[in-house]
């Protein structure tokens, strides 16, 4: 009798462990995380990085067909994008695409590009404003930031 009821005790542990896990995962997975996409250079494509922020790749802005990692990281001082291949250069400009929702604790439109490991910006690039939402084009992959309220 004493066997059966730790057996109980034990798959049910072991059904709440899995529960919370998954649970976990999908938390983690919604809060940001690197997103990677295989882009085909003649039709480009779209990376969603967080609810209302979006990297749109257009056609032939590859020169060809590249798998590509974003990852947006909000700390207490910056809203942070880091794009892989590094270096990478298009032959078109690419639209980071933001919801003016999204980005309400940046504390301004300006997003800023550093080299990675560095800490001071190079270039500042501004923003053509729609009526609800925001798109700064990125010529080539790096660090990109806001600066947070």
């Amino acid at each position: 009798m004493l066997k059966k009821i730790s057996r109980k005790r034990e798959t049910r542990a072991l059904i709440l462990i899995m529960f919370l896990t998954v649970l976990l995962t999908a938390a983690i997975a919604s809060a940001g995380g690197i997103k990677t996409k295989y882009i085909r250079a003649q039709r480009g494509g779209v990376i969603v990085l967080d609810e209302g922020v979006k990297l749109v790749i257009p056609p032939r802005a590859l020169e060809e067909d590249t798998k590509i990692s974003a990852h947006m990281v909000r700390n207490t001082q910056k809203i942070m994008f880091k794009f892989k291949p590094k270096g990478i250069v298009f032959n078109k400009p690419l639209e980071l695409w933001a919801t003016l929702e999204a980005i309400k604790d940046a504390a301004s439109l300006t997003l800023y590009y550093v080299l990675d490991g560095g800490s001071e910006p190079i270039e500042e690039i501004e923003p053509v404003i729609g009526d609800e939402e925001a798109t700064w084009y990125l010529n080539h992959f790096s660090l990109y930031y806001f600066r947070r309220r």
